[in-house]
């Protein structure tokens, strides 16, 4: 038994020590699982030993999140991944394990890894496939690797039923060459050779695909596969066999690594469109050998690092010709932990795997940082109630915000716990997510849906874990301009209640926008992993411009936040809120505990706030005419207010959530709280800060035009003419305030 006396409860653990190096412990009640990289910061963390390396930190804590001390694992399970080179199979995983556990080492297959990986959620017979670049080195020789493999599931019990071969040589396409016939090494060779350096070559080979088409290139590539009978696939040796740096003829262009970058991007497309297309074609067809052996299941498993191709996975959906197709949430090779702590527990105990394990949320909570925002960031604590709709209402005025709760995901999806947030509806904002990401601007962004909305805007069956593309209704296409791809595919998450606080966000934003709907990509820097704790999230929050994080139950606000931020916090606050939350937040700012708004500042910002608010009869009756006065009493010293309220027409009034920053807000604060306040009096300091204010507003509003096709879509779009009128006033007021306190 794993735990080691047969009186203490059974515990599995699974160790996955290549690349993407990860730990799970499966318990009768939970399932832990974490992978290194979230603790070394190395994304997809790889050792210097032949690219093996022992996920330490991550063993540790789910080792002390089980409640098991280390001295009590006498069995752990391990892919084998190691060749002859090495020693004897699996010589090299036993000896690192053995540097850190007092523990025998069960070897498994690293494709049946793979397939136990979906053990936690499969709960009838399925067909397996499973494709990488390759697995363990097979017997008896272990020269060959698992490359492409059909297995039957049944209540844990696996069985192989297919398995693909390498040529030897003088036999397949090259008739003296041998080949791997990796579909893994195919893709990797021809996305590192249309991919320019600094961007993640499958991903953004498979994004590229889409502003391509047909062209030579794909009758070169076809000529160079070869789908034979029983499911097998022939690959010619140079695509099939991984090459890191020769250079590959196609279409009778030159195609190497070092000169990616010489070949135009619509070139390059066309090259990604026929890879993805034959890759496509050799997957379905293997697909569809399983599907004539599957007499009693009617449902594919799609695992292996070839699975985290989503137009892949979205055509086996299609025509595999199985009824469901289902992407586990890890099938890449950190997966492959999960499923060896899977068949560890089906030899350790007879008990069922543990239920409940829907959300693959295995890993450590964030541990807000309290009171230790970084200096000059406002915060302030939500319940759950008002996280969802501070956080809907940021994301409703164009925000692009964190939301970082509870445990953290196994995988290498966001699936709301370790999140940034937009609109879904604004290419703007989808481009600028992309920018503050550093990625390639071809590379679409992922739609997160209220689970049951998914069938009005999305077709196919609904996917949890976003891994795999299906197409976007043709009449909602407009509406979700900043997810839906060039050719109308999007990588779609369901959401259900039990996700937590992501479910609550989209149904508060639904209530505001009409959008069931928000753009969701991993919260991360580039070239690094998605982040684990809370001080990670704010660093990464600070270095890439977030608008606003909200890391459990606190909000965070960088230094710049503007008045967009503030105004539709208080909006709440004119509807029946105390306002407390604002006045918290400017006093963290301002670093006064005693911190308040006055009244008539309050009322301006709320005025500001009501002109971006979609409920703006409402809210406008609930402030009343004393607030709308006070605010003109402010007007006298700003003019600010007034134009917002007085000034601008009511379908231009969107135009108040540009007007004002953060220091026209602080000229705001400042003039109410020194002239209604007690001794009521402006100091010539006050006079030259205010007129400061004044020229930041006027800088901002000279822009404003820039921004209005960013910002009012949410809104309603009003006509051009009127919204420059409406920008002009404003820039007049900014210089009239200037000259008046000068």
């Amino acid at each position: 038994m794993a735990g080691g006396s047969p009186t203490r409860r059974p515990f599995a653990v699974g160790l996955n020590l290549h690349h993407d190096t990860s730990a799970s412990v499966i318990t009768p009640g939970a399932v832990f699982a974490a992978e290194e990289e979230r603790w070394s910061q190395v994304k997809h963390h790889i050792g210097p030993l032949s690219g093996f390396a022992f996920p330490a930190n991550a063993l540790s804590w789910c080792l002390s999140a089980a409640g098991i001390d280390p001295a009590d694992v006498d069995e752990v399970w391990v892919p084998r991944m190691s060749s002859v080179a090495e020693g004897e199979p699996g010589a090299l995983e036993a000896r690192m394990v053995a540097q850190h556990l007092d523990a025998r080492v069960h070897l498994v297959s690293h494709h049946a890894a793979h397939a136990h990986s979906s053990g936690l959620w499969q709960r009838s017979p399925s067909m397996v496939l499973c494709v990488d670049g390759g697995g363990s080195y097979r017997p008896p020789d272990f020269t060959d690797r698992e490359r492409v493999s059909g297995f039957t599931l049944d209540e844990g019990m696996l069985e192989v039923v297919h398995e693909g071969r390498a040529s030897a040589a003088g036999d397949g396409i090259d008739r003296g060459r041998p080949s791997a016939n990796s579909l893994g090494h195919f893709y990797r060779n021809l996305a590192i050779r249309c991919i320019t350096p600094g961007d993640e070559p499958e991903g953004s080979m498979m994004a590229l695909a889409a502003f391509g088409g047909p062209s030579p290139l794909v009758d070169d590539l076809r000529d160079r596969v070869r789908l034979s009978s029983a499911g097998h696939v022939e690959i010619a040796a140079q695509l099939g066999n991984f090459d890191r740096d020769g250079a590959i003829t196609l279409g009778g262009r030159s195609w190497s690594p070092a000169t990616a970058r010489e070949v135009p991007l619509s070139r390059r497309a066309d090259l990604a469109w026929a890879a993805q297309h034959v890759f496509e074609q050799m997957v379905v067809h293997v697909a569809r050998h399983l599907r004539s052996l599957a007499a009693a299941s009617d449902r594919l498993t799609f695992v292996g690092g070839c699975a985290l191709n989503a137009q892949a996975a979205g055509r086996l959906a299609t025509q595999s010709g199985f009824d469901e197709v289902f992407v586990p949430p890890a099938p890449h090779d950190g997966g492959t932990a999960i499923g060896a702590a899977v068949l560890g527990w089906h030899s350790v105990t007879e008990q069922p795997l543990p239920g409940g394990v829907d959300a693959p949320n295995w890993g450590p909570a964030p541990h807000a940082p309290g009171q230790r925002a970084p200096d000059g960031w406002p915060f302030a604590s939500l319940d759950d109630a008002s996280r969802a709709r501070v956080v809907a209402r940021l994301l409703g005025a164009g925000s692009v915000v964190a939301l970082v709760e509870g445990a953290m995901e196994f995988g290498p999806r966001a699936l709301g716990h370790r999140s940034i947030l937009a609109r879904p509806d604004s290419r703007a904002v989808s481009d600028r997510v992309n920018a503050i990401k550093r990625r390639a601007p071809y590379r679409p962004l992922a739609p997160a849906v209220v689970d049951s909305r998914w069938p009005s805007w999305f077709e196919g069956a609904p996917d949890r874990f976003m891994n795999r593309t299906t197409v976007v209704r043709t009449e909602r296409r407009s509406r979700l301009r900043g997810v839906v791809h060039v050719d109308g595919s999007a990588r779609a998450q369901s959401v259900t209640e039990d996700v937590g606080a992501l479910y609550r966000v989209l149904v508060e934003f639904e209530r505001i926008t009409g959008l069931p709907i928000v753009l969701n990509t991993s919260l991360n820097a580039k070239g690094k992993p998605i982040v684990r704790t809370a001080e990670q999230a704010l660093d990464v929050v600070r270095s890439i411009g977030l608008d606003a994080a909200v890391i459990e139950d606190q909000l965070f606000l960088p230094p710049d936040w503007g008045i967009r931020t503030l105004s539709l916090l208080l909006t709440d606050g004119a509807a029946g809120d105390d306002g407390g939350q604002v006045d918290r937040l400017m006093a963290s700012w301002f670093g006064r505990t005693d911190f308040a708004l006055s009244s008539c500042a309050r009322s301006a910002i709320a005025i500001a706030a009501l002109a971006a608010a979609p409920d703006w009869p409402r809210l406008r009756a609930t402030l009343g005419a004393g607030a709308v006065l006070a605010a003109s009493g402010l007007a006298d010293a700003s003019g600010i207010a007034g134009v917002l309220a007085h000034e601008i027409p009511e379908d231009l009034r969107p135009l108040g959530a540009i007007a004002l920053d953060k220091d026209a807000l602080a000229a705001l604060g400042s003039a109410g709280d020194r002239r209604h306040g007690p001794g009521g009096s402006h100091d010539g300091h006050d006079q030259r800060l205010l007129a400061s204010r004044a020229a930041v507003l006027e800088r901002e509003m000279l822009g404003a035009e820039a921004y209005i096709e960013d910002r009012l879509p949410p809104f309603g779009v009003p006509r051009p003419r009127r919204l420059a009128e409406a920008a002009a006033r404003l820039r007049e007021h900014a210089r009239g305030l200037a000259a008046a306190v000068d």
